[in-house]
């Protein structure tokens, strides 16, 4: 499989294994693989390295080959999209409920193992996280300005919460999953994980509780709600109850986390700097993502619907 970072293949007994090819620039800090795997136990996929292909002083860059142990099962959006089973079945909403009580003790592994970070590190990444709100203030239709303008003034509470190590690139291809009950087998590629305020990539509920249009947005299901709250009880059962502060937080964080997920152009680790979506196709989409998480009063992210 060719992937934005790397070239995957499956080998070994029954598949079990994954190999992946990646260019040197772009390698993986198994430092920082073992440290989810510390925090995200087996969800995360064991990888070790086995060499590199090509060398000093071909035209070429070198290719570095990494094993991983196969996470049994389907990719999220997979399984959406070869169901039988109409969105609102009982059938889908049963599936649904299993994902997003699994996805909320996931959440909540990270929660009550918060990383180490010095002050002068968090304070470094309040302002890169200030300056790209700021460019976006610059660059964004004045709809999307107030939610933006409210993450500028939530930064010091965003990082009072715990600061968690988080995925990057968490989206439905990531996600791995039995097909027939909806259990959480595994995520994938952690190539880009660090430590951020928690929440700030949780607006990826919003694909367990809706569909994403291309013509009209974001269309929630009919248990949004239902599944909002299992995610919630479930979660405070993992770490105990939330003050409104630490919830009101978690929305901020969340908010931060969709306008600087979908603010910004993607960019590989061995290209230039992310920069603000434009009028292009990817950038229109982008728009109509955020407006929904959050404009459109029916399915922005709110404290009402946490």
């Amino acid at each position: 499989m060719q992937g934005h970072c790397s070239y995957t293949v499956f080998a070994g007994p029954n598949q079990k294994y994954v190999f992946q090819f990646r260019l040197q620039s772009l390698f993986l800090d198994l430092q920082l693989v073992e440290q989810a795997r510390e925090v995200y136990r087996d969800l995360v996929p064991e990888t070790t390295f086995h060499g590199l292909l090509g060398g000093i002083g071909e035209a070429h860059e070198p290719v570095l080959v990494y094993k991983m142990t196969r996470v049994p099962g389907v990719s999220y959006i997979e399984a959406q999209i070869t169901t039988p089973h109409p969105p609102d079945s009982p059938e889908r909403r049963l599936w649904r409920s299993t994902i997003v009580e699994d996805f909320a003790r996931f959440f909540a592994s990270s929660w009550k193992q918060p990383q180490t970070i010095s002050e002068a590190s968090k304070q470094l990444l309040q302002v890169q996280y200030l300056e790209s709100l700021q460019l976006l203030l610059l660059h964004l239709p004045r709809s999307f300005h107030p939610a933006i303008e409210q993450c500028i003034r939530d930064l010091p509470r965003i990082f009072l919460l715990p600061m968690v190590l988080t995925h990057q690139d968490m989206n439905v291809s990531n996600i791995i999953v039995d097909e027939a009950s909806g259990k959480l087998n595994g995520i994938v590629d952690w190539a880009e994980a660090n430590v951020c305020p928690f929440g700030y990539n949780l607006r990826m509920l919003r694909d367990f509780t809706g569909a994403f249009w291309l013509k009209v947005g974001w269309k929630l299901y009919a248990d949004h709600d239902e599944l909002h709250k299992l995610f919630w009880e479930t979660f405070r059962a993992e770490v105990g109850e939330l003050s409104i502060e630490d919830m009101q937080a978690i929305v901020s964080s969340r908010n931060l986390g969709c306008l600087l997920t979908r603010g910004f152009t993607k960019r590989l680790a061995n290209e230039p700097l992310p920069t603000p979506v434009g009028d292009d196709a990817i950038g229109r989409y982008n728009k109509l993502m955020l407006d929904g998480f959050l404009i459109n009063p029916d399915t922005k992210l709110c404290l009402d619907r946490i």
